[in-house]
């Protein structure tokens, strides 16, 4: 595994971040805007990375990286390649 375990959680509201951590309790990613965590969209960044790691749980990271990600079918928690 070349990234941080799945699932990533919301770890907070700090005094300049709101930070998310990985399933071992990692600090993994902040979201803040020159130290400024109250500006529109703070929160909702945060969970949209979060619901988007934890999406792509089960899809193997070059697939990201070549292209083949666009060619992907992500249902019910597994993925299958679409043959063009």
């Amino acid at each position: 595994m070349d990234h941080s375990k799945e699932p990533w959680v919301f770890d907070g509201e700090h005094e300049t971040r709101i930070s998310i951590k990985d399933a071992d309790g990692n600090f993994v990613a902040s979201v803040n805007n020159g130290g400024i965590v109250d500006f529109p969209g703070a929160k909702g960044n945060a969970q949209r990375i979060i619901d988007c790691i934890n999406a792509c749980r089960n899809v193997p990271s070059e697939h990201f990286r070549n292209g083949a990600f666009e060619n992907l079918l992500v249902c019910e928690g597994r993925y299958d390649t679409v043959e063009k």
